[in-house]
């Protein structure tokens, strides 16, 4: 997982600079993948416990009903195999280039699984839940196995990153049905890598397969980046905030975030 990305081309990066979104089909190996797979079930499976607990915080959020997944935060602190895959430099790599800058840090990591039955996820951007000052933030998607194309990848609200009106005539919770033109893509298979930008809506659908779904996710922002002022972190949805309690407390409002726990990937 330290091999260098291949360089996208020009036609991939105006793509994502218009959609917000992009599928770079082979990143990862079927060989890397099948490496990982296994103890990143693992990983899940030992911490399910946590994962449970933060579903069910998360039920008031969906109405009283079960949270539609389970997600386990920043399993590379405390696991190797999450940790190469966290900091894998192809992953890097490709954020940097469709940020379009030098350097990149790790945000965080999270697996999601996606339990038979589960609902649809609500439409939401990664940026809402984040305590960062910045536009420059991505984050990569992918399964740990191949998936149909009707199956429970991640649908994108296309566009809706450069949507500033969404904010600020209907707020947050605004939905993306109608406004958008919704697109997912398709079937994926072992090594596809999804991106998609910070700000960008996206959701992913109920899964109606007998099978859980478990899926990898990582963040990435610019270096530079600050910490959001005081008025502005009361803001912030709190949902992620097991993602950042380690960390958030010993900086301040507008402090660089340049932290131990935010490493520059190379």
């Amino acid at each position: 997982l330290s091999e260098e990305a291949p360089p996208l081309s020009a036609s991939a990066l105006l793509r994502f600079e218009r959609d917000g979104h992009l599928c770079t089909r082979s990143l990862l190996t079927d060989d890397e993948v099948a490496a990982i797979a296994e103890p990143v079930a693992r990983i899940a499976a030992a911490e399910a416990a946590d994962a449970v607990r933060h579903a069910e915080a998360m039920n008031d959020l969906h109405d009283g009903e079960r949270a539609p997944f389970l997600q386990t935060f920043n399993p590379h602190r405390r696991h190797r195999p999450a940790l190469k895959v966290a900091t894998c430099a192809r992953l890097a790599a490709t954020a940097r280039a469709l940020l379009g800058v030098d350097e990149v840090q790790l945000y965080q990591s999270c697996l999601f699984k996606k339990r038979a039955g589960d609902e649809a996820t609500n439409w939401h951007s990664d940026l809402h839940t984040s305590p960062l000052d910045t536009n420059q933030f991505i984050t990569c998607w992918f399964p740990l196995h191949d998936l149909a194309a009707d199956s429970t990848g991640l649908c994108y609200a296309t566009g809706s990153h450069r949507d500033l009106a969404l904010p600020m005539w209907y707020g947050q919770g605004f939905d993306a049905d109608g406004r958008y033109e919704l697109e997912d893509h398709g079937a994926y298979e072992a090594g596809d890598v999804s991106w998609h930008h910070g700000w960008l809506l996206h959701s992913a659908a109920d899964n109606r397969s007998p099978r859980d779904r478990l899926a990898v996710a990582v963040s990435f922002f610019a270096s530079g980046a600050c910490i959001i002022e005081e008025d502005g972190l009361a803001c912030v949805n709190d949902e992620d905030h097991p993602s950042y309690d380690d960390w958030l407390p010993d900086l301040a409002p507008g402090d660089l975030a340049a932290h131990e726990l935010l490493p520059v990937v190379r």
